[in-house]
């Protein structure tokens, strides 16, 4: 029969490499976590520079619509113009 010592030794034999696992499984976690907090501020910072480009988009696009329609009425004007001075 095995004595209580020899007993404590055989189970601290086997969780000794399950200890040695976890600590290898928990050192991948933490470089996960790292990666993963990485990789959302790199998204946080993206998805702030395309909202803010978005909005100078709409602006430029207005400005864009604006001038096209200044364009137009210049045209129209100097269709008056011409006419106005036709013989």
């Amino acid at each position: 029969m095995l004595s209580l010592e020899e007993v404590r030794k055989l189970i601290e034999a086997e969780i000794r490499p399950l200890k040695t696992k976890i600590s290898e499984y928990e050192e991948k976690i933490k470089e996960l976590e790292k990666s993963q907090s990485f990789l959302s501020n790199q998204y946080d910072t993206l998805l702030k520079q395309i909202q803010g480009n978005n909005g100078k988009y709409a602006k430029i696009d207005r400005r864009v619509e604006d001038l096209r329609r200044d364009v137009d009425l210049s045209a129209d004007e100097i269709e008056d113009l011409e006419q106005y001075l036709r013989p």
